[in-house]
C-alpha cells in the first residue's frame, strides 16, 4: 500500500494526463471532421468514453475481488495497450504524409 505522498502525486498526474488525452481527442476530433458533424462527434467520442469507463471500472472490480493487489495488472495491461494504439496511429500519421 502506497503511503498518502505516493498517492497525491499518483493523482495529480492522473489529473494531467486525463485532461491531456481528452484534449489530444477533442482536437483530433477537431481536425478531422467536418464543421457540421464536429459536434455529434465530440458528443458520441464522451458517450463512448462514459461507457468505457463504466465497463472498465466494473470488470476491475471483479478483477480485485478476485487478484486482490495483481489486479492492477490489468489495468497495466490496458495502459499498455493504450500506448501501443497510439504508437500504430503515430507511425500510420507519419506514413501518410
Amino acid at each position: 500500500e502506497p503511503g498518502f505522498e505516493v498517492l497525491v502525486v499518483a493523482q495529480i498526474l492522473h489529473a494531467f494526463t486525463y485532461a491531456l488525452g481528452f484534449l489530444a481527442c477533442t482536437n483530433f476530433i477537431a481536425d478531422w471532421t467536418d464543421e457540421e458533424i464536429a459536434a455529434e462527434a465530440q458528443s458520441f467520442f464522451v458517450v463512448l468514453q462514459s461507457a468505457i469507463a463504466i465497463c472498465a471500472l466494473t470488470s476491475f472490480g471483479w478483477l480485485s475481488q478476485m487478484f486482490r493487489a495483481q489486479a492492477f495488472l490489468g489495468s497495466a495491461g490496458l495502459a499498455l495497450l493504450g500506448s501501443l494504439l497510439v504508437l500504430m496511429s503515430i507511425v500510420l500519421s507519419n506514413s501518410r504524409d
